[in-house]
């Protein structure tokens, strides 16, 4: 999942990376630093299209009875996705936590959300340890928030193989940072 890699993507949608890859606060991140690995947006329509179609062809043409998601995880700052749709979402999400002005007031101290941006919660470039502790409501919102897009991505995925093979396994390893996780 973590994974859009444009040199054969290319050669059917040439588009691809300003249709599916993440904008982090910085521009395109890389995947590992690798120049040719681009991360995918979790908001992209194009990208879960292109993973539905790839479910399709595991378990419906080569008749797999088991996918293993690899890495699907949710990339922390500065590579978190910033792109226009993910802002759109995040304010989206915002107005449906706290659909009133009083519970937008009490929450961040103004209302409306209409222009609430991005916050680049950038603990982990250099990770910072011990991490520090977000104080900042917009940036504690914006982590639940990519919380939720993950949530929603596993969904989509389980859903997608379900369909079509209601009695498949689904299993994946969601990327850790070891780094802060010592134990």
């Amino acid at each position: 999942y973590t994974t859009l890699i444009p040199e054969t993507f290319k050669v059917d949608d040439p588009r691809c990376i300003e249709r599916m890859a993440s904008v982090g606060s910085r521009g395109l991140p890389r995947y590992g630093g690798q120049y040719w690995r681009y991360i995918p947006c979790p908001s992209s329509p194009e990208f879960l299209g292109y993973i539905d179609k790839l479910i399709g062809i595991g378990l419906e043409d080569i008749g797999l009875d088991l996918l293993h998601i690899d890495g699907l995880n949710g990339f922390p700052e500065p590579y978190a996705c910033h792109c226009p749709r993910c802002l759109a979402g995040f304010r989206a999400w915002l107005v449906r936590r706290y659909p009133t002005v009083t519970l937008q007031r009490q929450r961040f101290g103004f209302a409306p959300l209409d222009h609430v941006e991005i916050p680049d919660v950038t603990v982990y470039d250099p990770i910072a340890l011990p991490l520090p502790i977000v104080t900042d409501p917009v940036a504690q919102e914006w982590m639940f928030f990519r919380c939720h897009l993950l949530a929603e991505v596993w969904k989509f995925i389980v859903r997608a193989a379900r369909r079509r093979r209601p009695d498949c396994y689904i299993q994946g390893n969601a990327a850790f940072y070891p780094q802060i996780n010592p134990f």
